[in-house]
């Protein structure tokens, strides 16, 4: 029984049984969680796009195929937040720039055809940041409206992490996921690279875009992720039909570890940790001995920041270069990202060389540095949430994982400065998503009775109650 828990409480899986049990309808659900959007969005700013009626007549429908054939899905009837890049046939996409201004898609995106054919409620588009890069749009943290709540999935992981949705999709080229994840305080899951269509989604760079979600709880993302990961002859960059189904059917059951060998890296940025920060993390290590150890990362992951910049550069270059052209004037389009298209145009030849180059060297050397480990454990962000809107953060934890694709977890496992959420990034072998949640979910438990855990709840903000 739910008791006291008020919907929008649920995790994903917990009101899918519910609904399954009879005991709640999707259309009970999506109010709920109207309600919440109606009491608390007004000082995050989590959405982009919304119409309650149209999701109150998706989760009528939802009701109706259910009380007639079924659930479609483990997830049937459940509401999803969509972040505003990937394309919607019924509400507007428009990349986070005023280029794309009213845009309507005529399909879907190949990750919303399966979230609908799954049953699953499309509640809204989340905020994205401009063009899925650094400049910010006009999402806040839950838990502080004077700091930035990560990007480019910004709108996701806040509506999230204020309980206005259990799930939302978001996308990391660099750290779009897992840091909005560990500013925010909740779990984001980077899938191995080529699981998910990319399909219908903006593309910014084919070597880099990797699809993701946000979740509350390790379930959810396990769950919703396992409804995506369908072969698509449309995402040339997709692994096998076999390798996909096998990676999704090991999803559903992962493997429970009672002594995992966890290396904790501190990768070439920890200089930029703040000093909390560092304690924190450190104190974490020294806890989970004997499971942990420090792993040293061969040198040339001291570059691994300079070559993901280059490759993402030059890819925003040709890809953005239609939207470059059509802002000659220069007030379309912010600074920054002008200033990222240029320097992807001035990158030579070999530079753009050494960079691929280096992938597949760091790509090959992590996979001699997980013989010694099942796991490895690295700060997903500098610090907490940093004040001011201007900025969306640092995402250079993340470039480990990008550049080599391998599945990682942003866990909302610490705490810092004012109690503030801090996550930690959990990155597994290259197709080894199974062994990743089974691990996280051991330090999770293990976690639960440490005084450096972070035990706020994530869905009542500060700026809930302002």
């Amino acid at each position: 029984m739910r008791g006291t828990m008020q919907l929008f409480e649920l995790g994903a899986v917990e009101s899918a049984k519910e609904i399954r049990d009879g005991k709640l309808t999707s259309r009970e659900l999506t109010e709920g969680l109207i309600g919440r959007i109606k009491a608390v969005d007004g000082a995050i700013e989590a959405w982009q796009y919304i119409d309650f009626d149209h999701a109150r007549e998706q989760a009528a429908r939802a009701d109706a195929l259910f009380k007639k054939s079924g659930p479609r899905s483990a997830l049937h009837g459940v509401p999803i937040g969509i972040k505003d890049i990937y394309d919607t046939a019924d509400a507007p996409t428009e990349y986070g720039t005023p280029i794309y201004a009213g845009r309507r898609p005529e399909k879907d995106s190949a990750v919303v055809a399966l979230l609908r054919d799954a049953g699953l409620v499309i509640l809204g588009k989340t905020v994205t940041t401009e063009l899925a890069s650094y400049t910010p749009g006009k999402t806040r943290n839950p838990f502080d409206a004077a700091r930035t709540p990560g990007g480019s999935s910004s709108g996701s992981a806040a509506a999230v992490a204020a309980g206005m949705v259990a799930i939302a999709t978001g996308s990391q080229t660099y750290g779009s996921v897992t840091r909005p994840a560990s500013y925010c305080g909740v779990v984001g899951y980077k899938p191995t690279f080529g699981c998910i269509s990319r399909h219908g989604v903006l593309n910014q760079s084919a070597q880099l875009d990797h699809l993701g979600v946000f979740s509350r709880h390790l379930e959810d993302a396990a769950a919703v992720t396992r409804l995506l990961m369908r072969a698509d002859r449309n995402d040339l960059d997709m692994l096998d039909y076999e390798v996909i189904e096998q990676i999704a059917e090991n999803l559903a059951s992962p493997p429970v570890f009672t002594r995992p060998r966890i290396g904790f890296i501190r990768t070439a940025a920890w200089d930029r940790v703040g000093p909390s920060a560092q304690r924190s993390l450190e104190a974490l290590v020294d806890s989970l001995s004997p499971y942990a150890k420090e792993a040293r990362l061969p040198r040339s992951f001291a570059d691994a920041e300079a070559c993901i910049v280059t490759l993402m550069e030059v890819d925003m270059a040709k890809n953005y270069s239609k939207e470059y052209a059509y802002d000659r004037d220069g007030v379309r389009l912010s600074d920054m990202i002008r200033r990222m298209i240029e320097d992807g145009m001035r990158f030579d030849h070999d530079k753009q060389q050494w960079a691929l180059r280096l992938r597949e060297v760091l790509s090959r050397e992590l996979t001699f540095v997980f013989n010694d480990f099942d796991a490895l454990l690295a700060p997903a962000t500098e610090d907490v949430a940093p004040r001011g809107l201007s900025s969306t953060g640092n995402p250079v934890f993340s470039a480990i994982g990008t550049l080599c694709r391998t599945p990682t977890l942003s866990l909302p496992l610490l705490s810092g400065e004012n109690g503030l959420p801090m996550g930690v990034q959990l990155i597994c072998p290259w197709g080894q998503d199974a062994k990743l949640f089974g691990i996280a979910r051991w330090l999770t438990d293990f976690m639960k009775s440490q005084p450096t855990a972070w035990h706020a709840a994530p869905i009542t903000p500060a700026t809930a109650s302002d």
